[in-house]
């Protein structure tokens, strides 16, 4: 039991908590995606570091805090903890991944379905 309690063994449990499908990091995804304007705001707050001044009555800002997903820490706005930034930051992350792969296959492609600056109606029929 006292190895659960190190640095290493909090992060393997945080690990663990990260890597399986739950019904909290579900219920997120699916609040990201049904609040896009939420999803921007958390994303700019992670990934470029932008501080939002908290305001409760600014309508993302008190929907972020309503979910639990951010704080008010010295009048700004914070991903409430730990978790759920690493969480965050996680799904940001492999989305941009997957949209980079995407894109580069349909540019790798994209020779196959154009011929001379035009598409090749023949080939894709």
């Amino acid at each position: 039991m006292k190895n659960v309690w190190t640095k290493q063994g909090i992060a393997r449990v945080v690990k663990m908590l990260l890597e399986e499908r739950r019904p909290i990091f579900e219920s997120m995804t699916r609040q990201l995606t049904e609040y896009p304007e939420m999803r921007q705001m958390l994303h700019a707050i992670l990934f470029q570091g932008k501080q939002i001044t908290y305001n409760p009555y600014h309508p993302l800002i008190h929907l972020a805090a309503m979910f639990g997903y951010v704080v008010n820490k010295e009048s700004a706005i914070q991903i409430s903890n730990r978790i759920f930034e690493i969480c965050l930051y996680n799904l940001f992350l492999s989305e941009e991944e997957i949209s980079n792969v995407l894109y580069e296959e349909a540019q790798g492609r994209r020779k196959e379905f154009v011929k001379n600056g035009k598409l090749d109606m023949e080939f894709i029929i």
